[in-house]
Formats: structure tokens, sequence, C-alpha cells
């Protein structure tokens, strides 16, 4: 049996069936002085096929190491961190697994085996044990390729622990996110510290203090329990979880559940909010929620900025006048509200309608679901689950006063360029002013 506790894990998941690799780290790649002793991390497989999922999105690389918990990381991108064997982690860094040299462990381990066919015994498992290892290497080499070329293609969709988030700048606000129907829906407003739903987690979702949830369906908030877990998880500031009011009852017993589960105290703020009330999230921010139309109890938000602007009659007059009149408790402000960002979650169009939301359609940024396209679904099939169809957006592009409208939740049947082209096509007056999320297509 091996001495060293890290090759005892491995001969352990070899026994059990599982594909392991070993990767050794090299100082260089950490920039750390010749006395800090590299840490080697294992990687268990059950099989090769799991690095990869289907739908074009890209692989992903299940580490785990003797000091820290599992996780998902960046595709074709391995954990590295270090310190001694009974150290804590003393630095961490994402090093591409093609740059990542072949583990001197291996070689301990063909010791192993020369030793056991010298003594007759264990050469079946021992070859086992060797093709395991160069499969999951050649997985490995693969999983970089893929990783790669989709890198090229400018693919890849946000999922949990992936680095690479969809981008896009619209009118001088910086959006990024992911939104397929049926599968996941996050979308981040950066600059004001903002997460709308959470349907997995992606990395950059963890950066946001404030995470807005529309409705319960598992696509929209089936990551929030990681959400709040990896920001304690990272000694963060316990992040603002805001639901409708009518489900907070239930989401605070699944945080019991994993607390229970996971044993982990999962703190955070748990908020619900309804349709009228607003909160404040500081930085000159107030959001409210408005009525949505989905299959089960669901709303939007609305988030405002806050101004103040000195009253008409008050204007010309010397500043310390102004200074004299503002100690003496007089008013010479008004306070002015302005509609920057809209989100609406799933809905039908009916939120277009209703007279309560004018200020959602004259938002300057209105991110609205779009999940049928053309034809080959109905108005009504998409009205029976709760959806947007774009022919009910046209018959009603007169009511948007937005600068511009973010286009989300696409059904997964749509290619990008099905998107790209409904966008390119799409009339006066919505033409020019719709962009499309089109992240994981």
């Amino acid at each position: 049996m091996f001495k060293n506790p890290i090759l005892q894990i491995l001969h352990r998941n070899i026994q059990s069936g599982f594909r392991v690799v070993l990767l050794k780290v090299e100082n260089s790649w950490l920039g750390l002085k010749p006395e800090f002793n590299p840490i080697m991390f294992i990687m268990p497989l059950h099989g090769i096929s799991l690095l990869f999922s289907h739908r074009r999105r890209l692989p992903l690389l299940f580490i785990s190491t003797p000091l820290a918990s599992h996780r998902l990381h960046p595709p074709g991108r391995a954990f590295v961190g270090c310190g001694g064997e009974t150290k804590r982690v003393k630095r961490r860094l994402y090093v591409p697994v093609a740059e990542i040299s072949k583990s001197a462990v291996v070689m301990e381990e063909q010791k192993e085996t020369d030793r056991k066919q010298e003594d007759g015994k264990g050469t079946h498992d021992t070859e086992c044990k060797t093709d395991q290892l160069h499969q999951v290497e050649q997985g490995s080499r693969v999983l970089a390729s893929a990783s790669k070329e989709e890198a090229n293609q400018g693919l890849g969709q946000t999922k949990l622990g992936r680095s690479k988030t969809g981008a896009l700048e619209i009118d001088g606000f910086s959006i990024e996110g992911v939104s397929v129907g049926g599968q996941e829906t996050c979308v981040m407003v950066p600059a004001m510290k903002v997460a709308f739903d959470i349907g997995r987690c992606p990395e950059r979702a963890v950066s946001q203090d404030f995470l807005f949830i529309t409705h319960a369906h598992m696509d929209h908030i089936g990551g929030v329990c990681m959400y709040v877990a990896t920001r304690g998880l990272f000694k963060m500031k316990p992040p603002t979880v805001i639901v409708p009011v009518g489900i907070k009852p239930t989401v605070e017993k699944l945080f019991d559940v994993h607390r229970e589960l996971d044993g982990s105290e999962l703190e955070h703020c748990l908020l619900g909010l309804d349709i009228g009330e607003e909160l404040n999230i500081g930085r000159n921010l107030v959001v409210k929620p408005f009525q949505t139309y989905h299959v089960i109890p669901s709303q939007g938000y609305i988030v405002y900025s806050v101004k103040n602007k000195l009253k008409k009659e008050f204007l010309g007059l010397p500043s310390e006048k102004i200074k004299e009149l503002k100690l003496s408790g007089v008013q010479i402000t008004d306070t002015i509200r302005v509609p920057e960002v809209a989100f609406t979650g799933d809905t039908t169009p009916d939120f277009i309608l209703d007279k309560a939301n004018k200020d959602v359609l004259e938002a300057k940024l209105l991110i609205m679901e779009a999940t049928f396209l053309d034809g080959s679904v109905t108005i009504e099939h998409a009205r029976n689950y709760g959806h947007t169809h774009l022919f009910e957006v046209l018959a009603h592009a007169d009511q948007f006063k937005n600068k511009a409208i973010l286009f989300i939740h696409f059904s997964a049947r749509y290619s990008r360029e099905d998107i790209m082209k409904a966008i390119e096509n799409l009339p006066p007056p919505l033409h020019g002013r719709v962009v499309a999320l089109t992240e994981g297509f």
C-alpha cells in the first residue's frame, strides 16, 4: 500500500471502479517560491462520457481535493492550489488542462505495477488501472480540444462553475447571463449587483449581492441554494434573496432541507416582496415587483434610479440661500424616479396590456421572454403554457416605449441562426431596438 495519502485515495478510487487521473502542479504556474510543495489533485470520473453534455454545451471537469469540497470548474481548466499536504490552500489558479504535465504519480503507479508483475499477482487489476488512467488522460486531451474549439466558435452556455458568461452592451447597460426555455435562466446587471432568477448557478451570479426570483419553476429557482452556499464558501457577505411573497414559506423549507443535508449555515436574507411593495438596494436604486401572467404565481421586477432635483422655484438662487432654506426645513428638491431596467421572467403578453405596468414599457431597458418565434407553435399553445409568442409581441409593438429590449428565454427548439433571423426581420417600430441573448444556442 502507498504511504502517500494522495496515492491511497487514488488506490481506493480505482478499487471502487472510478476512473481517475492525478494532476501534478508546477510551481512556475503559480509564481510561488520553491519551498512551497505542490499538491496533487484527483479527478474522479464515472466514465469519459460524463465529461460532455448534449446540445453543444461545453464539457465540465469534476475536481476534488483532500482540502476542498467537490466543485464544478470551467471547461478545459483545472483548479490548482498550493500548500503542504497538511496546510490550507494558499493560492488558487485555473490552469488549462492541455498544459498539465503528466503526473509523476503515474510513474510511481507503474512501479507498483512492475512489482506486482514480478510477484505474479494482480496482473489483471493493474492492467485495468493502467487502462483507466490512459482513458482519462485521453478524455482530458479531448476535453481541452473541445473547449478550445467551442471557444473559437464563440459558443459556450453559462453553467454552474463556468467562467465564461454571455455579455452584452445595450444602450449603456452591461448585461450578462444565459436563458434557455425550460433549462435555465439567470440574467445579471453587474453594475447594480443584481441577478434575476437562477435556474442553475453561473459563476458570475455569485458576485451579485441581490437575487430576484420571479417564480418557482426549477429553471428559474433551482440554483438558489448553490448561490447562497457558494457565497458562504468564498466568505462573501450573506446575499439578499427576494421571492414572491406567496412562496417565501416554501423557499424557507427548501433552505432548511439543504441545511440538514449539507450541514452548512446557508446564511442569507430571504425577503418576500409583493406587487406594489418596494425595496431599497442602495446606490440610489429601488426595486419594485410588477404583475406578470404565468401558469403559477409570478412577478417581474423594475429597477428605478432615484434622483433629487432642485425645484424650479429655487433655480438660480445663490448656493448660500439654498443651503439656508434647506437648513430651515424647506423641501427644496423633487424626488425623480426613472425606470432603468425591467425584467419580466416567464409570462404571457398580458403584462403589456396591464395599465399598472406603464413603467415596465417605459423602462430604458426591458428584458422580456420571447419563448416562441414562428408558426411552428401556435399562440394558443404559448398561452396554455404561460409564455409569450413573438406574433403577439408584434401585435402590440406600438406599446413599447423602451429605448432597448432584450429578448430571452427562447425555446431550445431554435438554433442561434433561427433567433438572429427572427430579430433581423422585426418590423418597425421594434427593428433596431431589440437584441437577443443567445448563450447556449
